[in-house]
């Protein structure tokens, strides 16, 4: 069809191949497909809907839209294929993003989940950043010369480990083990 065909899934509001994702409760490539005499009308009304979603922010939303809002952020980030570019996106994107954000999932495995690590083993009232489990300086001392040399390392690390030819999951469950005391040292290099 018309406008609709053009724009196709490719624009960000799915996904590239397969399963269509969910705008503003349709599935517009799913609704031309079956009805292509209305391919432009829908394209008009998709158009519309986003232009309307993107005039509001979350300073609109109503209180039990903001009630999971954490979990869903995490819930989508966690979904990623590319989980660090998703937090980035969603991070300097948050007022745009909260409005369709709060109308995702928040998996109760997840919200379970931070429920019991902020009640066990932080503490109600804690606040904090991690990255990979550890602990960022940021957060308790205002060290951002801290926060950046912990964040090089890291990703220093990630890329040596996907230059050695390790598998992804691999690489994410290695991040996850806990920091190995200072006495220990580890050499790559062979003789």
């Amino acid at each position: 069809g018309g406008m609709l065909g053009r724009s196709g899934g490719g624009d960000g509001g799915g996904d590239e191949e397969g399963e269509e994702a969910e705008e503003h409760g349709f599935y517009f490539r799913s609704l031309a497909a079956r009805a292509p005499e209305v391919a432009d009308a829908l394209g008009a009304l998709r158009e519309e809907l986003a232009a309307a979603d993107a005039s509001h922010d979350a300073s609109e939303l109503k209180v039990w839209a903001l009630q999971d809002l954490g979990v869903q952020a995490a819930a989508r980030v966690l979904a990623a294929k590319q989980p660090l570019r998703a937090l980035r996106d969603l991070c300097q994107n948050f007022p745009f993003l909260a409005r369709g954000l709060s109308k995702g999932p928040a998996p109760r495995e997840l919200a379970l989940e931070v429920d019991r690590l902020q009640q066990t083993v932080w503490g109600s009232s804690f606040s904090g950043a991690f990255l990979n489990g550890r602990p960022l300086p940021l957060v308790e001392t205002n060290d951002l010369a801290g926060l950046l040399t912990t964040m090089t390392r890291e990703m220093r690390t990630v890329d040596e480990l996907q230059t050695a030819g390790v598998p992804p999951l691999a690489i994410r469950a290695m991040l996850s083990l806990p920091a190995a005391p200072a006495s220990l040292r580890v050499s790559a290099r062979h003789p």
